[in-house]
């Protein structure tokens, strides 16, 4: 039996790791693994590497928990080394529709209308909004770095 050549979306957040397949860049299967992110990550690469051919990883850089865009960052880096499977970046606003992100406390990272990432205080529940997975992926919008973006205060 054949696998079907995909690609694969992952974007660590709060509550978990969302991971997406995408065949010809269409979704076709989604979920959200809440296992701790390494065991997550693990995880998901096992349960889909016994149907699918990845043949390219696209995921979100950040900003987000330092920790878990950390080990997202070295997970996905390791299987271009090791399989040379090509990696895609973008930044994380791009699965939320530009909403906050939380950051630490009352403290959630924002994108200004310069394009800039910067610190918000905010207290209200009404401009949070969950990451999901678009129905369709653009190669062209996932153009950044493959590195993780960190957006925190100076010490």
């Amino acid at each position: 039996m054949s696998k079907i050549k995909a690609s694969l979306v992952l974007v660590a957040s709060t509550e978990g790791i969302l991971y997406g397949i995408y065949q010809d860049y269409q979704l076709i299967k989604s979920q959200i693994n809440t296992l701790k992110t390494l065991d997550a990550l693990v995880n998901i690469w096992v349960e889909i590497k016994q149907y699918y051919e990845v043949e390219e990883i696209f995921y979100a850089r950040g900003p987000g928990s330092l920790s878990a865009l950390k080990l997202l960052h070295i997970f996905v880096h390791t299987l271009y080394v090791t399989s040379g499977i090509k990696n895609f970046a973008v930044d994380s606003f791009y699965f939320n529709q530009g909403k906050l992100i939380k950051a630490f406390g009352n403290q959630y990272f924002v994108k200004n209308a310069q394009g800039e990432i910067v610190l918000h205080k905010d207290l209200s529940q009404e401009n949070k909004n969950n990451f999901t997975l678009p129905s369709i992926i653009s190669k062209e919008d996932f153009s950044q770095p493959t590195q993780p973006l960190y957006v925190v205060p100076p010490v």
